[in-house]
């Protein structure tokens, strides 16, 4: 998630006052041209020491700086330096997405990506915090005898045609066993690649086989929406990583104006911008403190920030405690509140993270909702991000963020758990598909609205 006043591409070394501001070259593709390879681990090493949220973390950083220069002779080499130099912070969220893993993250903002259309869930101890390899990365949900469990099957998907379903274990890809193997790799392993068709084994039941699936571009519906009995509205949302989701929720919205009560799901919603989060905030509130948060600012500590919505628009009120300055931002203007005040109802579950998060604490806190569902993944933090060249994005954890009520989620369950308790604790039931007739969450959601 970014921050709605975090640092952005060009904020780190673009600030240059004898710059060409109409033959500007990108500071990041000055750096790659200027010292090859080597340059790209310069500017996730640089970046990262500038604006990763503690820096108390980074007392070694300067040990790293040209520890691995000798190891490096290509972009891939660069890359894999720069992974092994921010597992030392301990932070799974602080990371470089390099190949075919970033030109798959940007496919899926565009609303499709290219896959086979199977969802893995990052795996939890019994303390609810991350399960990780001996690198420190982050384990999908696994079996006994560690490997990956199918979350979720993506309707259209060739999964689904294929007739695989949520928990199904997969232990082999071409031969290549899948025991142990990091969420990253599962993901990168399984998608990507248009047009390929692996040969999967599945265990399921104690029955195990062998099916070729076919890698394709899979559409995923960003916002789904439709009017259920007794004139409830019902809106989905799958992801916040799009620009453009709260114009898609603007139109739900509109589309659902005759309903006299609405249910938004975000169980399994993954997160996003926060940008995007607070436009769907003005949505559905009429006025008041949107959430607050605190982010690094290279060489000037840290600033405090509050998030307002009021009848106009949405501001940030920000003070830098180094140097006590105080100032209020406009954010930008406000979406018109098309839920007129009707029952609101949220669903969550344990996969519902960050930006999606944000969104469930401000209209919880606001007495705007009511949340139903079992407690929410419990990510605290937020990402600032930058496009390291064409090949390359860096995320670097900045910030962390609280409730309009002054509640910390967490560090996204690496360290510590919180996250955000639902006003009504269900269980999910063991065969549920959402919006299904099997969805006892949903039909607990339209108990309080009836």
């Amino acid at each position: 998630m970014v921050s709605a006043s975090g640092p952005r591409v060009d904020s780190a070394l673009a600030d240059d006052p004898n710059r060409d501001s109409v033959e500007e070259e990108d500071p990041a593709a000055r750096t790659l041209r200027e010292r090859g390879p080597v340059g790209l681990y310069d500017l996730v090493w640089y970046w990262t020491s500038l604006f990763y949220y503690d820096p108390d973390k980074l007392s070694r950083w300067k040990d790293w700086e040209r520890l691995l220069d000798s190891e490096i002779h290509t972009l891939a080499d660069a890359a894999g330096c720069a992974s092994k130099l921010l597992r030392q912070l301990n932070d799974p969220f602080t990371f470089l997405r390099f190949g075919k893993e970033h030109a798959w993250e940007k496919e899926l903002s565009g609303g499709s990506f290219v896959g086979c259309g199977l969802v893995f869930y990052l795996g939890r101890n019994q303390e609810s915090l991350l399960v990780k390899d001996s690198q420190g990365r982050p384990l999908p949900v696994q079996s006994g005898d560690g490997f990956p469990v199918v979350g979720r099957v993506i309707d259209g998907s060739p999964a689904k045609l294929a007739g695989l379903k949520q928990g199904d274990v997969l232990t082999a890809c071409d031969r290549l066993s899948l025991n142990g193997m990091s969420h990253q790799e599962l993901t990168s392993l399984l998608s990507g690649s248009e047009g390929m068709e692996p040969t999967i084994t599945v265990l399921r039941d104690g029955r195990s086989w062998r099916l070729p699936l076919r890698q394709a571009r899979v559409p995923l519906p960003i916002v789904s929406c439709r009017q259920l009995h007794g004139g409830i509205g019902y809106v989905r949302l799958e992801s916040f990583m799009q620009e453009s989701l709260h114009e898609d929720v603007r139109k739900a919205l509109s589309d659902l104006d005759q309903a006299k009560a609405l249910v938004i799901d975000l169980r399994k919603t993954p997160g996003g911008y926060s940008r995007t989060c607070t436009q769907i905030m003005s949505l559905l509130l009429r006025e008041g403190t949107l959430w607050e948060y605190r982010d690094r600012i290279a060489g000037a500590g840290h600033r405090e920030n509050t998030v307002k919505l009021t009848s106009a628009e949405i501001t940030c009120e920000s003070a830098i405690g180094d140097f006590g300055e105080y100032r209020t931002t406009k954010l930008t203007e406000r979406q018109p509140d098309l839920s007129a005040g009707r029952p609101l109802v949220i669903l969550i579950d344990n996969n519902t993270r960050s930006a999606p998060e944000v969104l469930t604490a401000c209209l919880q806190d606001n007495r705007r909702a009511k949340v139903v569902g079992t407690r929410s993944f419990g990510k605290g933090i937020g990402q600032g991000a930058w496009a390291l060249g064409e090949r390359a994005r860096l995320a670097v954890t900045h910030s962390h963020w609280w409730t309009p009520n002054g509640t910390w989620l967490g560090d996204g369950a690496n360290t510590s758990f919180n996250g955000i308790r639902p006003d009504l604790l269900v269980e999910p039931a063991c065969d549920l598909e959402f919006g299904q007739e099997s969805d006892n969450q949903l039909k607990a959601a339209l108990e309080i609205l009836r």
